[in-house]
């Protein structure tokens, strides 16, 4: 498995015998007979998890713990316990603590919690990977519309909040991305962001029970809500409820998770009929943000388009794109019942020079001066993207006199400064 296990364990016998457990188990196990030395393997860049046991001379683990906590919060820590320090384990993963390891214990315990360990390890280090990359999460809204402007203020306010939340919209607009939005703009950034896929989930409620460990600290993303088995729905609730979770071994674990969900569908006919637990349609309804589907924001097309383009035009090795007729058409045409999604796959095929995917629904024909104005407006767009808003640059592109093209720009709202802020 990829990450590391760091084991500190001052008794020769066990700390041979835990580390040739977790190697066997497939783990990249490192060991130590004391704390210090161990300290120096641990940064806020460490892929991995930390072992160790509470009784040791000099700095012990609970100490140990606490400056692991000043180094990175995110990184795991398993403490490993003699039978009269479990309550003082249990005060320490109310503090933070990843789990507990009461001697004499399972190797099955030990392996398992490892591997949990280590995946959420991952997903913290992939979330902070990821908003470095990407900069700030705004910017990743595409569009200009009156919608998405709104809907960008409303989840800037919303991540203030560590309130609950319910994202309602068409296939393909794009929940999951607005749920990451608001998780790396709010204070659990340096948290993982946990998706659940309900319909996957099989009624043993296990597969959320793990993903609620996963998600502490941080959001869980459930995908689709209206799917997710009433079993799992009673776990779900029951641990954001009460704060905390029961483990297989019967012991209790914190529960500090945001959950944030997701639907196509209107809920209030699965509470009615009793299909959705009406305290957990409460609890995630507490902020509700629906998405519009690009059909009632057609503005917004244009500019889509353009950056999935760039997208696959970078990884295209940087080939230059020509767009037909037939391509200006589908764009204007296209009702995009699938949204950013379907979008976004035509894009890649137009830039890649592949078959064009054939959309389900288009619009009736629009009158010609309509077609002529859309197609003049996307024409406009794309050399503004071209020249960074430079209004010289596309007079002369377009080989327009520079105040009938200012005059253009007004009638379609288009502004040259934003494109230089790009």
């Amino acid at each position: 498995m990829n990450g590391q296990v760091l084991l500190v364990e001052d008794d020769v016998d066990l700390r041979a015998a835990t580390a040739q457990t977790l190697e066997i188990a497939g783990f990249n196990v490192e060991s130590f007979d004391s704390a210090r030395p161990a300290l120096k393997h641990l940064s806020a860049a460490f892929n991995g998890v930390l072992v160790t046991d509470v009784r040791m001379p000099g700095m012990d683990g609970l100490a140990l713990f606490e400056r692991v906590l000043e180094i990175d919060r995110g990184i795991p820590v398993l403490l490993v316990t003699g039978h009269g320090d479990i309550a003082m384990a249990v005060r320490a993963l109310h503090a933070g603590a990843f789990d507990f390891l009461a001697k004499p214990f399972s190797t099955e315990h030990l392996t398992a919690s490892v591997a949990r360990a280590l995946q959420q390890r991952a997903l913290v280090l992939d979330n902070r990977r990821l908003r470095a990359e990407l900069g700030r999460a705004m910017h990743d809204i595409i569009g200009g519309s009156t919608a998405i402007q709104t809907l960008r203020a409303t989840l800037a306010q919303v991540a203030r909040t560590d309130l609950d939340v319910l994202i309602t919209g068409e296939t393909g607009t794009g929940k999951e991305l607005f749920a990451r939005t608001i998780h790396s703009q709010s204070t659990r950034a340096d948290g993982p962001f946990v998706p659940f896929h309900a319909a996957a989930a099989d009624g043993s409620a296990t597969a959320i029970a793990l993903a609620l460990a996963d998600a502490e600290g941080g959001v869980l993303f459930i995908d689709e809500l209206r799917a997710l088995p009433l079993v799992d729905q009673a776990v779900l609730i029951d641990a954001v409820e009460r704060r905390q979770i029961q483990r297989a071994d019967g012991a209790l674990q914190r529960c500090n998770v945001r959950l944030i969900a997701a639907s196509m569908a209107v809920l209030e006919p699965m509470v009615a009929d009793g299909s959705l637990r009406s305290d957990l349609f409460y609890r995630v309804s507490a902020v509700r943000i629906a998405i519009p589907p690009l059909r009632e924001r057609k503005d917004d097309i244009a500019p889509l388009f353009t950056y999935f383009v760039r997208q696959a035009l970078g990884e295209a090795g940087g080939r230059r794109l020509t767009l037909s007729a037939a391509d200006r058409r589908a764009l204007t045409d296209n009702d995009w019942p699938g949204n950013a999604r379907e979008l976004r796959n035509f894009a890649y095929a137009v830039a890649l020079g592949l078959a064009r995917p054939v959309s389900a629904s288009k619009r009736d024909p629009a009158p010609l001066a309509l077609r002529i104005a859309e197609f003049e407006k996307n024409l406009l767009h794309e050399a503004l993207e071209t020249a960074n808003g430079q209004v010289t640059s596309v007079a002369n592109a377009l080989g327009t006199p520079r105040k009938t093209l200012y005059e253009k720009l007004a009638k379609y709202g288009l502004d040259p400064a934003d494109y230089r802020k790009r």
